[in-house]
């Protein structure tokens, strides 16, 4: 097949299963290109290790402006730029993953005078969308020839906003096992905190509002969980600075650090007892994969997309989203777990990656719904 995926930027967990996905394709002798943003916005990049995932496995990219922005003159002139470069006479499958995306593969699709089947993977749905953008994504959505979602509460929240449930498939997403790394950047800090007896969390991502690390901050300092708890946080974004001033503020600088942007985010695994997410919105997040994958349990909030991969008690805790109290029993909890039953937690965990999620699950998920469709 000539498969073209066209996405916004690789960036984050679907970066990953957006990279992982077309690299597993490629190996399988699909002629494969992924097109991306070119210009960097605000909060939102290419992740280098990401490109060169796809440089190394024979994987084309092309980076065009723009289609991220929500600009009619950028998107045409991207449209434009793809048309050109790529032979959209002899596409099999366009694969998009966002509205923008979206519409430029319906544009694609027009170009190529044949019907190339347009289907797109719906990683989140985020939280400042305003009415306009929502009623156009989902407009979009429902002008393509099939929605995926990688998990089912992402499927029924498309479904409250008006997609056909006909229209939408769910694949899972899949990571492969973690390559080896000799990369020990950071992780010696963690190290001290387990050798001083502290309970080592981790929590990844773009620090912001959506991810709500301000929580986990604020529950780290509350009087309620135990001073033994540190904290490894990994990531860039527009709270930085305001986690910092909190950090200092309560005097938590010898248990909370924040390490911003690391290329390979999962080696911090290897030293943590627990991965916390605090997230207000994912679509399935890949981090809990990256944790379960390296026999950590998981601290997650309670909303449907973390809930469903989370199994309490099993894998980990949830605890009510935004609820600080909640968070403060949960890591109260984790932190007076008997070593074994976590090690326990986390031997269960990694079995539900590989019987689960693993990257082989997630292509033929995909490969299933291509066939169906061609």
């Amino acid at each position: 097949m000539n498969i073209l995926h066209i996405t916004t930027f690789l960036q984050g967990g679907a970066g990953l299963a957006i990279a992982e996905l077309a690299c597993s394709q490629a190996a399988r002798g699909h002629q494969v290109t992924v097109v991306t943003s070119r210009t960097e916005e605000q909060d939102y990049s290419n992740y280098p290790q990401w490109l060169d995932r796809l440089a190394t496995s024979d994987v084309r990219v092309l980076q065009t402006d723009s289609t991220f922005k929500r600009d009619i003159s950028l998107n045409i002139a991207a449209f434009q730029h793809i048309r050109n470069a790529v032979d959209v006479a002899h596409l099999s499958i366009i694969h998009t993953h966002a509205a923008i995306p979206s519409m430029l593969g319906l544009l694609i699709r027009s170009a190529t005078k044949r019907l190339v089947p347009v289907l797109q993977t719906m990683h989140g749905w985020g939280i400042r969308k305003d009415s306009t953008q929502a009623a156009t994504d989902i407009a979009l959505m429902k002008s393509v020839d099939r929605v995926i979602t990688p998990s089912m509460a992402s499927k029924r929240l498309l479904e409250r906003l008006g997609v056909d449930p006909h229209l939408i498939s769910v694949v899972r997403y899949g990571i492969p096992p973690l390559a080896q790394s000799a990369d020990e950047a950071g992780i010696e800090r963690l190290r001290q905190w387990k050798s001083s007896g502290h309970v080592v969390l981790l929590c990844t991502g773009t620090v912001g509002p959506r991810k709500n690390q301000r929580l986990l901050i604020e529950a780290i300092a509350h009087g309620g969980t135990p001073a033994n708890v540190a904290c490894a946080i990994v990531g860039e974004g527009e709270e930085v600075s305001l986690l910092n001033s909190l950090i200092r503020q309560n005097g938590l600088q010898n248990r909370v650090h924040m390490f911003g942007y690391q290329p390979n985010a999962a080696r911090f695994l290897r030293a943590a007892d627990w991965f916390v997410l605090p997230s207000m919105d994912e679509g399935l997040p890949l981090s809990v994969l990256e944790a379960y994958r390296a026999a950590v349990p998981v601290i997650g909030s309670d909303i449907a997309e973390i809930a469903e991969v989370i199994r309490p008690e099993q894998t980990g805790y949830l605890f009510r989203a935004g609820d600080l109290g909640s968070l403060v029993k949960a890591l109260g909890a984790a932190a007076e777990l008997a070593e074994s039953e976590r090690l326990k937690m986390g031997a269960f965990s990694r079995r539900l990656w590989q019987d689960h999620y693993s990257l082989e699950q997630m292509r033929l998920g995909y490969e299933a719904v291509y066939n169906e469709l061609l």
